[in-house]
């Protein structure tokens, strides 16, 4: 297995691994949404608990 070979693979790999800014974007969108409806079924269940 030639050097190049190696290097280019690991080049490869390395990209595959990293996320784009675009997917860093979305990855932050997606766990404040997360947190959002998490927040919200907090809420729902609080909520629908009977009062005593």
């Amino acid at each position: 297995m030639s050097p190049a070979l190696l290097g280019r693979w690991q080049r490869s790999a390395l990209e595959q691994a990293v996320p784009s800014s675009t997917e860093r974007e979305e990855i932050q969108r997606l766990r404040a949404e997360l947190k959002r409806v998490e927040i919200e079924r907090e809420a729902v269940t609080i909520f629908a608990q009977p009062q005593l």
